[in-house]
């Protein structure tokens, strides 16, 4: 851990750096011009804990990066006066600037850096820029000497993100890992990667399965790993292909198990009790898997709320409510397991906004104590092309880890499934189109072989893609309360109303529940504004504003 040391001299370190710089850019970097700041190279080497060859390279690429931007390594050439081929015996020491946290290097954003050798910058550690600039003593920096095995597994992970963004290339990122794992043979689980007879592709793929299982994964993507350190796509497929048929030293070796991903299209990897084991040696444990990476609803925290249904759709909730009661769905569950069918439920609500489809399913896991994972289908489309295939596989496995974990069944809801559910579009060459058709089929595979409970909420049945059809067992539809039915909400909502008052608003309006809760809504407010309750013209009026278009024309559906 570095000490925290301040110049000892009148001067500010960032006049050290000024002075540093100015002489090597205007003289060069030789023995003659760092004789001129010798006692500025000392004391910032001092300042900096480095040694004092080291201290002229960071003031050159701090000033370079105040003044222009961010320096590759011809513009600290340039500075120095040198030519990039004389510079690059000065790559060590801008390395050894890097493993102490002083700065960083990532990929740069610049037009045409292609070249490896260019295509990345150097960058001051922020909080070594912020301390510099107020001159203040220098931030605690965490460095790789300081590192665990845990840390180690982490720099892997963090430079396989890197090279997946095409911030590293693959002949880089070996480099990294292998000069990592050489340096920190004193830890035994980084020790024995490194002396693992197996080429380091193999070694990053496993340190990833062991990171990723360590973060709470239970089963682990093997192409994206397989992916960031192959050069191309070719030797990808063919180390994918080596771990499907077991001929890869991690398998032969026991270190991993395989099998096929939920999905058709993937291999995911375990760690054995061989490899926890390892862990063990060093006292790191596998951690429970997390379940909380997309959104969940406790049944005990969602409000408890009366529902009204048209005679003909209370006999199909009824039916619904029954099947989710736990005797009932445990009874239903065992006996089509035992015939050979298939145990999942999926169940579709549709019809109009409003008419109370949301508020339903929330109410049926209240009333049989499942917790909901819900899902606002939006999240499932990325601006990046690819990314929304993941996502949505993503869903399907935190569901399916969250079912194994829970004691009663949890809903896996899909609220306003509108956009995923429509018609699947043919003959289309567009990346929009492809991604959408490529979520419903991931969609389709899912539902097919579907464990649990899972349902989907839609105002736009008449485009329903017709292979979804058929994998909904129960579809209910919501239409807009009847008369009667809208009298018994007005009344349970408002009940200063008489009985004849909730008739004719019923009557008069034939609004959704949810334009009926607007109006109520409004209700209230007014009462706390006025200090009084609103009478039943005031009411009135209220659902005439509620009314954008007279009966006339044509109502407007959100």
């Amino acid at each position: 851990m570095n000490e925290q040391k301040t110049i000892t001299n009148n001067q500010s370190v960032l006049n050290q750096i000024k002075k540093i710089d100015l002489v090597v850019n205007q003289q060069g970097m030789n023995s003659k011009s760092l004789r001129l700041v010798k006692s500025e190279i000392i004391s910032l080497s001092e300042y900096l804990g480095v040694d004092k060859e080291l201290s002229p390279l960071f003031a050159i690429v701090l000033v370079a990066e105040i003044n222009e931007q961010a320096p590759d390594i011809l513009q600290i050439s340039k500075r120095i006066g040198m030519e990039v081929i004389d510079f690059l015996p000065n790559l060590d020491k801008l390395e050894l600037l890097l493993q102490k946290g002083l700065l960083r290097k990532k990929k740069s954003r610049r037009r045409f850096a292609d070249e490896s050798l260019k295509n990345k910058v150097y960058q001051v550690n922020e909080e070594v820029m912020y301390n510099i600039v107020r001159n203040l003593p220098l931030p605690k920096l965490e460095v790789s000497d300081s590192f665990g095995s845990i840390e180690i597994l982490q720099q892997i992970n963090d430079w396989l993100n890197q090279a997946s963004d095409d911030e590293l290339n693959s002949f880089e990122l070996k480099t990294d890992v292998s000069k990592l794992l050489e340096e920190n043979k004193k830890h035994f689980v980084a020790n024995h990667i490194w002396t693992m007879d197996f080429s380091i592709e193999y070694k990053i793929v496993f340190s990833h399965i062991i990171w990723k299982s360590l973060t709470g994964c239970k089963s682990v993507d093997l192409d994206y790993p397989c992916d960031a350190v192959s050069s191309n796509t070719a030797s990808r497929l063919r180390m994918i292909q080596e771990i499907a048929l077991g001929e890869d030293p991690l398998t032969k070796g026991d270190w991993i198990a395989t099998k096929e991903g939920k999905f058709s299209s993937e291999l995911e990897a375990t760690l054995t009790e061989k490899a926890i084991q390892l862990l063990e040696e060093e006292n790191i444990q596998i951690k429970e898997q997390k379940f909380n990476r997309f959104e969940t609803i406790k049944p005990d925290s969602i409000i408890d709320k009366s529902l009204f249904f048209n005679e003909n759709e209370q006999e199909q909730w009824s039916r619904i409510h029954s099947l989710l009661d736990e005797e009932n769905f445990k009874l239903i569950h065992d006996r089509m397991s035992q015939k050979g069918m298939r145990t999942g439920f999926t169940i579709l609500f549709h019809g109009a906004p409003g008419t109370g489809k949301t508020e339903s399913v929330l109410q049926l896991a209240k009333l049989t104590g499942r917790e909901i994972m819900k899902i606002d289908v939006a999240m499932t489309k990325s601006m990046w092309f690819g990314e929304s295939e993941k996502i949505m596989k993503r869903i399907f496995n935190n569901y399916e880890q969250l079912r194994q974990k829970s004691s009663i069944t949890p809903i896996l809801f899909f609220n306003e499934a509108d956009a995923i559910l429509g018609k699947r579009k043919v003959n289309s060459d567009s990346n929009v189109a492809q991604t959408e058709n490529a979520i419903q089929n991931i969609l389709l595979e899912a539902l097919e072989n579907f464990k649990g409970i899972f349902i989907a909420t839609t105002n736009l049945i008449q485009n329903l893609d017709t292979a979804f059809d058929r994998r909904f067992i129960y579809k209910m539809c919501f239409m807009p309360p009847s008369i009667e039915t809208g009298a018994q909400i007005w009344k349970q909502n408002l009940p200063f109303l008489t009985e004849e008052n909730c008739m004719n608003l019923a009557e008069s309006f034939q609004f959704s529940g949810g334009q009926i809760d607007n109006v109520v809504r409004k209700c209230e407010i007014e009462h706390i504004l006025s200090g009084r309750q609103a009478n039943a013209q005031e009411v009135f009026a209220f659902c005439e504003r509620e009314e954008l278009l007279k009966n006339n024309g044509s109502r407007i559906g959100f």
